[in-house]
């Protein structure tokens, strides 16, 4: 009964960070100026509990302006730190202009999730950011889901 409550809760708490207009400093972000992201999607739809072994995707529109061909990551992030995880998307080299693409993460064993980062930076060695944009959500990897 208790873990119901503390689901119920989470999943309210989640519904009111999820229905907020973010801008370009704190949220789903924008695609104006030279460069821009902005998270469109996620799969499963979040709040979410998701089996261990399966992936949250993350779709990201972009825009690449000022460089000639740009990377873009996305990564989970709890409470602050990266979230170390099992497997996640690699990045080819993106062109100049617009698109979408998406991205995942994996987890092997039990995490929870409550932030997705996303970067697009330069090709040669990731040193400069071009675009960054964060977002709190609610996404647990659990053994078994349904129960």
């Amino acid at each position: 009964m208790r873990m119901c409550k503390v689901i119920c809760l989470v999943f309210a708490i989640s519904l009111l960070l999820l229905s907020c207009d973010y801008s370009e400093d704190g949220g789903s972000g924008s695609v104006s100026g030279k460069d821009g992201l902005k998270i469109v999607r996620f799969s499963p739809e979040l709040p979410s509990l998701i089996a261990v072994g399966e992936k949250l995707t993350v779709t990201v529109e972009y825009k690449i302006g000022s460089a000639k061909e740009a990377q873009i990551f996305i990564r989970p992030f709890t409470n602050g730190r990266g979230t170390p995880v099992n497997l996640s998307h690699g990045c080819r080299s993106i062109k100049t202009g617009k698109g979408t693409l998406e991205g995942y993460f994996i987890f092997d064993e039990p995490t929870v999730v409550d932030e997705v980062r996303v970067d697009m930076v330069n090709v040669k060695d990731q040193s400069k950011v071009y675009a960054s944009i964060s977002k709190e959500i609610s996404a647990e990897w659990v053994i078994n889901p349904l129960n």
